[in-house]
């Protein structure tokens, strides 16, 4: 009957949201529900299971019924003035974790810039017992969220959480101070956002999900606070929508970055955006070719006069 109510309300996978909002309601988990077939519902789950069902059918995210959200290797506490966590977003957090596996120093220092629910700083910490993460939020529900999840997590020693806009908390003393800056800013052009599902448009904060006209304004004003506060041949890492990359590149290039990426997602949309601050030895090159090339074009001049 009520799985009937959800797909009558068009909720695609009916009956695996009318058993996730059962277990929240049980406090028990999906693999537990076969052995309490024969459990009567109290007339208070009843009611509660009852709204969670009417809330579902009319749009809300079953996360923010049942608080909770799963990521990669951990689950996360989630309310309303989050964004959602969601499996692109894992793509970046692998990404960033696999070029980590590589180095070797034995404390890796990372900021996540707008941290929302933590998902990002908590997975890194979780999965890296070398990273230390410094995030950010301008919010101060998801500051309060993130420090929550780390908590939780056991996670409070190596995630700290800073509440104000961008890299600001962190103060102004970051200078190379980062291996990794990672970020999932709002990125979503305005005209699109309005053309988003009830499920996000009306639910999840537009703070998080406009990012102007063409989806770049946050990132544009992230580039050049990540280039300065990055070590030499450390990595950008940002999550984009799929129309912004090529002006994305262009920016990340202009700003000093000397190589970039773009990942997809999977879906197959490119929605990851690498890019790495050139180390010592390739500022020394480029360096060198800049003076041979300064060098040449002033004697094509004399030879010209």
């Amino acid at each position: 009957m009520e799985t009937q109510k959800l797909d009558e309300a068009g909720i695609d996978s009916a009956g695996v949201n009318a058993r996730e909002l059962l277990c929240s309601v049980l406090d028990c988990e999906k693999s537990d529900l076969p052995f309490l077939n024969d459990r009567v519902l109290t007339e208070s789950e009843k009611a509660i299971f009852s709204l969670f069902i009417a809330r579902r059918a009319a749009g809300e995210p079953l996360q923010l019924i049942t608080g909770k959200a799963p990521f990669r290797f951990i689950e996360l506490a989630v309310c309303p003035g989050v964004l959602i966590p969601r499996p692109e977003t894992e793509v970046l957090v692998g990404e960033v974790l696999s070029w980590i596996s590589a180095r070797d120093e034995s404390a890796i220092h990372v900021a996540d810039i707008g941290c929302g629910s933590g998902a990002i700083a908590c997975s890194l910490a979780f999965e890296d017992a070398r990273i230390v993460v410094e995030a950010t939020d301008l919010s101060p529900t998801a500051v309060l969220v993130t420090q929550e999840n780390a908590g939780r997590l056991g996670l409070s020693e190596r995630a700290h959480v800073h509440e104000g806009n961008l890299g600001e908390p962190l103060g102004d003393n970051v200078d190379a101070s980062f291996h990794a800056i990672v970020s999932n800013p709002p990125y979503v052009p305005t005209e699109v956002v309005f053309q988003l599902g009830r499920e996000i448009a009306d639910y999840e904060p537009l703070l998080a999900l406009d990012g102007g006209a063409d989806g770049l304004d946050v990132f544009r004003e992230l580039l050049p606070w990540a280039y300065r506060a990055l070590v030499p041949g450390g990595l950008f890492a940002v999550e984009l929508f799929e129309g912004s990359f090529e002006e994305a590149v262009r920016l990340a290039n202009e700003t000093g970055f000397i190589k970039t990426k773009t990942v997809q997602d999977l879906a197959g949309r490119e929605r990851v955006l690498l890019s790495w601050k050139a180390d010592a030895t390739e500022e020394s090159a480029a360096e060198a070719n800049a003076k041979n090339h300064a060098t040449e074009e002033s004697n094509r001049r004399g030879v010209l006069s």
